[in-house]
């Protein structure tokens, strides 16, 4: 196959960016030096014809290639400061006598690690920090027993938030899928419990056979702009749904934005959930599927 290339993508689906000059001034506005992948471009799949009307509709796919969505915070400025809090967090881990960035320093080991991994690695669309604190909450709360789904592993930053909010637990299952597998061997070289299963594969596509979820960390494109459905199929009843990046003002691409308010639309329409917006952050959609 032909190879094309591509700045470090997200786990979960899209391209950072492809264009070499947007990725040059990422770096030099770091003062770091460009990271770069070389991929293999996949056959070409065929695209609905307008794709937000149906980017949740059981016949829509994906646009060729594993990383042709437009990902959350494509603007320049909003990816220079989000790699930029990675770094500033791994730095307040090696310094915790500094007072400039407080909040870090009170971050898990586990999370640090996968910040730092993220700023060491230029991955730039790791779940933020207020993200991650409700992720750990809702891992805390899932029943005996239960199991737990992220789609998007990314570096490991959301699963290390899961694995904190579970801390002692042995009781709970908890898969992770990820798209990128240059991106899941980042992750996959941190320790994680033996409780945690990676999965490699397109998350619309791997959701539905994966089993039923108590809690599903939807960060990807496939099961959540793409075939939406099948990730509230496999909640449980009382089972919770978390979506974020979903502040649609925060995204500068169009498509990206009218796919993601098909998404919100979904969500809130759907009559077999009970859903909450919440202002902060990236944005949060928290969903809870009725047990009747």
């Amino acid at each position: 196959m032909a190879s094309t290339d591509q700045i470090l993508p997200r786990g979960d689906g899209g391209v950072v960016d492809g264009s070499a000059g947007r990725s040059e001034d990422v770096a030099q506005e770091l003062g770091q030096p460009q990271r770069r992948v070389r991929r293999s471009a996949r056959p070409s799949g065929k695209q609905a014809p307008n794709m937000p009307q149906n980017a949740c509709g059981e016949a829509a796919t994906q646009p060729a290639g594993p990383r042709q969505w437009p990902m959350p915070d494509g603007s320049l400025s909003s990816r220079v400061r989000r790699i930029r809090q990675y770094v500033l967090v791994a730095e307040s881990a090696e310094h915790p006598e500094s007072e400039d960035h407080p909040e870090s320093a009170e971050l898990p080991e586990g999370v640090l690690a996968a910040y730092e991994r993220a700023a060491r690695t230029g991955f730039q669309l790791a779940c933020e920090v207020e993200v991650g604190r409700l992720l750990a909450a809702f891992a805390a709360a899932v029943p005996d027993g239960g199991r737990i789904l992220e789609v998007g592993t990314g570096v490991g930053v959301g699963l290390a938030w899961l694995v904190h909010g579970l801390g002692a637990r042995r009781d709970v299952e908890v898969v992770t899928v990820e798209l990128d597998d240059e991106v899941g061997r980042t992750a996959l070289s941190a320790k994680w419990p033996p409780w945690v299963r990676f999965e490699s594969g397109d998350g619309a596509e791997v959701v539905g056979r994966l089993g039923q979820f108590d809690l599903i960390f939807a960060d990807a494109p496939g099961g959540k702009i793409f075939k939406l459905r099948r990730t509230v199929a496999a909640l449980r009843h009382g089972g919770v749904i978390v979506v974020d990046d979903m502040d649609l003002t925060r995204h500068e691409d169009e498509h990206l934005r009218s796919a993601l308010d098909v998404v919100r639309h979904r969500l809130l329409e759907n009559t077999g959930l009970v859903c909450a917006e919440l202002g902060f952050s990236s944005g949060v959609i928290v969903a809870v599927k009725r047990r009747s």
